[in-house]
């Protein structure tokens, strides 16, 4: 073993002692014994009216310091029957005993009993302290590198204390906050809050509740705050220890949740409208409980190709060419024949479930009397934006249908007509315009384009 591992250990064992009871601290009593009966042997060579019991004293502070109460007892005994036969006259026996030896005898008993008594005490009370202190040091190390906000208070309301935690959620070092009232992190509006309930903890009440606190740079922080007494060791209330958790995130979600829910609940009501609206509509329309179902589930299907793409987006609206997409897609043989031109927009929710109805109804017109009726038809849909006369901007839809059969106006109105000529337009505060001509049916709308955003430049399209 190395000379720095061996001063390593004498070290540790002099600050911790060895364990009561154990064979190192009985090794230590018999060493301690024989040590101080060497150092007395040699004390006896330059002063021969020594008291023989002298050198076993230290031996036995020092043995009951580091072994415990027993390994100093036995240092005691051990002491005593070697001075005893070997520096009491007659050496190298044990009697006769004259009065004086007796008196010393009696005397070093005494004098180390009161020795091993006083230092077990010393001892651990010793023990107790250095528990103590690593205890301590180990809630100051949670305290202070603890995640969250943990503020000591006096009675009196002021900071006392101020770790890592509430730095970070407050802004304010410890030296420039310790000593300032609670007030200084309470926003105006809560100022009572404090003073009410730093009254009930102060008193030895318990309490955890939510609120709001002040940050350093004038932000408001959303937080739940867990308040104690703190008790001196005699148990009297000496202040105030509170913990600071930030929920900021937390009430963002909760937030979001209750927006989600309302929000949820409008477009339901909304869906709900659209869908009975539907179904009036093309009841009137149908002659055959069939042709109804038919027709109807059609239609519904076109507002969930709609939603899946507001789904898909988180309800943040769709674009025009997936809306496309989707409204051609339950068409699958005629699809490769549409094709689509216009910058990647965005639009807003609403406009995507008229715009999607809007869609279907031609998609599924010109599959039945229009182009897409017909091998050779197509169908091109484009768009664009045009100024909006100094006002912004509109968006320009146009459908144009093309080598299909001439288009003539209806001489019966339906549903389908009525939602692209007038239904949707008037939902999108917009114009439609329809045109039926030789070569083929086109239909254009115009809205504000107020809520559309235009997420790039480029051309998006398909076919």
């Amino acid at each position: 073993m190395s000379p720095n591992r061996v001063t390593a250990a004498l070290q540790a064992i002099w600050r911790q002692g060895l364990r009561p009871g154990s064979v190192a601290a009985y090794g230590l009593a018999v060493a301690g014994a024989l040590v101080a009966t060497l150092v007395r042997l040699g004390l006896s060579l330059i002063h021969a009216d020594l008291v023989p019991f002298d050198t076993y004293y230290p031996a036995i502070l020092v043995v009951t310091f580091l072994g415990g109460i027993a390994a100093g007892a036995l240092t005691l005994v051990l002491g005593g029957i070697i001075a005893w036969w070997i520096f009491l006259t007659p050496p190298y026996t044990f009697l006769p005993l004259s009065a004086n030896d007796v008196i010393n005898l009696s005397i070093f008993v005494l004098v180390g009993a009161g020795i091993i008594w006083t230092v077990e005490r010393l001892r651990r009370t010793r023990q107790q302290l250095t528990q103590s202190l690593a205890t301590a040091g180990e809630l100051t190390a949670i305290v202070s590198y603890s995640g969250d906000a943990i503020v000591g208070f006096g009675l009196d309301s002021r900071i006392k204390t101020w770790n890592v935690g509430a730095e970070r959620l407050f802004g304010y070092r410890a030296a420039e906050i310790v000593g300032h009232p609670l007030s200084a992190i309470v926003p105006p509006d809560k100022q009572e809050e404090p003073k009410r309930l730093f009254a009930r903890t102060s008193s030895g009440e318990m309490m955890h509740w939510e609120t709001v606190r002040l940050g350093k740079a004038g932000k408001r922080i959303d937080v739940s705050i867990s308040t104690g007494p703190i008790r001196s060791a005699s148990g009297e209330i000496t202040g105030v220890s509170a913990i600071f958790h930030d929920i900021t995130d937390r009430k963002r979600r909760e937030e979001h949740i209750n927006f989600v829910m309302r929000e949820l609940s409008h477009r339901a009501k909304n869906l709900l409208a659209v869908i009975q609206a539907i179904a009036r509509q093309t009841g009137r329309q149908t002659t055959s409980v069939e042709d109804f179902e038919q027709r109807f589930t059609a239609r519904l299907q076109s507002l969930a190709h709609s939603h899946d793409i507001l789904v898909r987006r988180e309800w943040r609206g769709g674009t025009l060419n997936d809306l496309v997409a989707s409204q051609i897609e339950p068409f699958a043989d005629v699809s490769s024949r549409v094709t689509t031109q216009g910058p990647d927009v965005l639009l807003p929710p609403r406009a995507v479930e008229q715009v999607g109805i809007a869609l279907h109804e031609l998609a599924t017109n010109a599959v039945k009397h229009g182009a897409l009726s017909v091998p050779s038809g197509t169908v091109h849909v484009n768009w664009t934006f045009e100024p909006d006369d100094g006002q912004g901007r509109r968006l320009r839809i146009v459908w144009r249908e093309r080598g299909g059969p001439a288009a003539t106006p209806p001489t019966k109105q339906g549903f389908g007509y009525a939602v692209i000529n007038r239904l949707v337009p008037i939902a999108l505060e917009g114009k439609a315009a329809l045109e039926f001509s030789q070569a083929g049916f086109s239909w254009m709308l115009v809205m504000p384009a107020k809520e559309v955003v235009e997420l790039s430049d480029d051309k998006a399209g398909f076919g």
